[in-house]
């Protein structure tokens, strides 16, 4: 098997982590024995998260600064997190989850909100959309204006490609006199991941819960509010939480 085909970045990060279903350990394990390429590919992202663990693991053991406590219960919109430019605007991102995995940030509320049950009837086609648009295999960055203009925020689609997820439609919304939008995203299992994005009410929030066999994860900033959901792992739901974040708002 070529280590360019059969397996995308959310699957190989599954099993580094640990959190492959049980079914497809042993065919991702004889892929990666059969193939350098693959290996490579593995071996790399697991380089990459080790990494990372060297640098912030210490944090796990010890308290967060006041400052990142600070700037994180204050919450990024997406002009702030532009103008603080790639690098600082990711570092920002990662102080939130971590800030969120610590349990100081912000006070953790229902998961039956009005928010919530409005994104999953969305993504149970239960409430009827304004316009759908279908989203063919190309550049995704067509479809910022349209998505800016129908929410009323400075937003632009996700890339969820090296999670291995592809755009495949998008929702408009007229939600009582605000515009909303669902972007929903497939994996090669045809798995169904969606991003509502509408207005804020004003408050700060990052809360991941399960629900209806889902694994939901609320991200709110002052100026918009994203409910993503998906049947993926906790620690699925952070990478695409982060990328989908990024994406939005750089």
């Amino acid at each position: 098997m070529s280590g360019k085909t059969g397996f995308d970045e959310l699957e190989l990060n599954a099993f580094i982590d640990d959190e492959l279903e049980a079914a497809r350990l042993r065919p991702v394990q004889e892929a990666i024995d059969g193939d350098t390429v693959l290996a490579q590919r593995v071996a790399a992202i697991r380089s990459g998260k080790l990494r990372v663990r060297q640098i912030y693991g210490p944090l796990t053991d010890r308290s967060l600064p006041a400052e990142w406590v600070r700037l994180a219960r204050r919450g990024y919109g997406p002009l702030q997190l532009r103008r603080m430019g790639p690098v600082a605007a990711i570092a920002a991102v990662f102080i939130v989850l971590i800030v969120a995995g610590y349990a100081v940030y912000g006070v953790r509320t229902s998961p039956h909100e009005e928010i919530v049950q409005t994104a999953l009837d969305a993504r149970g086609s239960e409430s009827a959309p304004v316009k759908v648009i279908g989203t063919p295999l190309g550049d995704i960055r067509q479809y910022n204006g349209m998505l800016a203009a129908a929410v009323g925020l400075d937003v632009k689609v996700p890339d969820l490609a090296a999670l291995g997820y592809q755009l495949v439609q998008i929702r408009l919304y007229r939600m009582s006199g605000a515009g909303a939008a669902e972007l929903s995203y497939r994996d090669r299992q045809n798995r169904l991941f969606t991003l509502y994005l509408s207005h804020s009410g004003g408050s700060v929030r990052f809360d991941q819960f399960a629900r209806d066999g889902l694994r939901i994860c609320v991200w709110q900033d002052e100026d918009l509010s994203t409910v993503m959901a998906g049947n993926v792992t906790t620690a699925a739901m952070q990478r695409l939480a982060a990328v989908a974040y990024i994406g939005l708002t750089l």
